[in-house]
Order: C-alpha cells, then structure tokens, then sequence
C-alpha cells in the first residue's frame, strides 16, 4: 500500500509542478503527504531535492520575495529541521521572515509564528542568547496585538 500512495503521490506532484506558480501558488500539497509518507518510512531525506526543486520554481514564478514563497521556505525549514540541518533550516526560516517583514510589516502576528519556529532550530542549535532576543520579539509583538481595555 505505501507504495501506491507513493506512486500516486509523486503523479500528482508532477502536475502541481507543471502548474506551479500558474494554478499552485504555494508549496505543493503533494509534496506535504509525500514528506508525510517518507517521513513514516524513515526516508525523509528524499523529500529535499524535490523540495528544493519546488521552491527553485516558487521563486522563479512569483518572484523571491512573494509571501506564498515564505510560506514554502517554512515548510521546507521543518523537514530540513526534523533531519538535524539545523543551519539550513535557520537559513530558510531567516529568508522567510524577511519576506513576511517586508510583505506584512515587522510587527505582524504571523511573524510570530515564523520566530517561534526560528526559536526552536536556534536552541536545537545551542544559540541560546539568539533565541531569547527572538523570544523577547515575540513578546513584544503580541503585547502591541492585545485587544485595549475600555473605560467605561
């Protein structure tokens, strides 16, 4: 059975790769399940060169700094993550930001999200003292988004 998933798999991701960046204008769903199915497998690693392949077309359709390409560069960040490539998923997660920052602004809650993952690979990765300035970050962003209390 997992080898039928796999097959039926990679056929779909061959037409979300066909139509990337005209129809699919984010990581494909495809290559989630199949990074899903490898990762059950311990075969994790050969979701990269796909992977890298779609992000190499995200890029080349929407432009570097499209926030669908953030959102790819995300995903990509976990599984490189999840391999223990801890400086390639900083790198990822680091561009992806950039591009949220500069698409939504610095102080935007999504952006928390991006620091929180940020945050994990850097303390993986013993930079702890980088990781508290993220937290610390975060903090402040979320602080900015609380709802106002009302006089009465």
């Amino acid at each position: 059975m997992p080898d039928k998933a796999e097959s039926l798999y990679l056929r779909e991701l061959d037409i979300e790769m066909e139509l990337l960046g005209k129809r699919y204008r984010g990581f494909p769903s495809s290559l989630v399940g199949l990074g899903n199915l490898y990762r059950k497998q311990g075969r994790l690693e050969e979701i990269l060169p796909r992977g890298r392949q779609a992000l190499a077309r995200l890029e080349q359709d929407l432009g570097s700094d499209h926030p669908s390409v953030a959102d790819s560069l995300i995903i990509f960040a976990q599984y490189t993550e999840e391999l223990g490539n801890h400086s390639e998923a900083e790198a990822l997660l680091r561009r992806a930001l950039l591009i949220q920052e500069k698409a939504l602004g610095p102080d935007h809650p999504q952006v928390t999200n991006t620091l929180q993952q940020l945050v994990g690979v850097l303390r993986a990765s013993g930079q702890e003292a980088e990781a508290a300035r993220m937290i610390d970050r975060m903090q402040k962003i979320r602080e900015g988004h609380q709802p106002q209390a009302r006089n009465p």
